[in-house]
């Protein structure tokens, strides 16, 4: 019973993370910038690779021309491989 608790603590925040992660990357892709503020504002990880891939490789490859520029002006990484394996830009 103990190592459930402790597997159930050792888990929640870091799916709570990723969670927020995804709901980055989804905003990233949609465009929708007041959630992407406001998740950028609350720490969330500008470089963090979901399943999804990185909010950057999502915003430019579907041409959210301001969110791409919000993310490099928080920290994303240019450079960093998304989920194709790509580079974003």
């Amino acid at each position: 019973m103990r190592w459930i608790l402790f597997f159930l603590l050792l888990t929640l925040p870091a799916t709570a993370q990723n969670e927020k992660a995804e709901q980055m990357v989804d905003a990233a892709w949609l465009g929708k910038m007041p959630i992407l503020i406001r998740l950028l504002s609350e720490g969330v990880p500008v470089n963090t690779l979901t399943k999804y891939g990185t909010a950057l490789e999502k915003a430019a490859g579907s041409r959210q021309l301001e969110a791409v520029r919000l993310l490099l002006a928080h920290g994303a990484d240019p450079n960093l491989p998304g989920q194709s394996g790509r580079m974003p830009l």
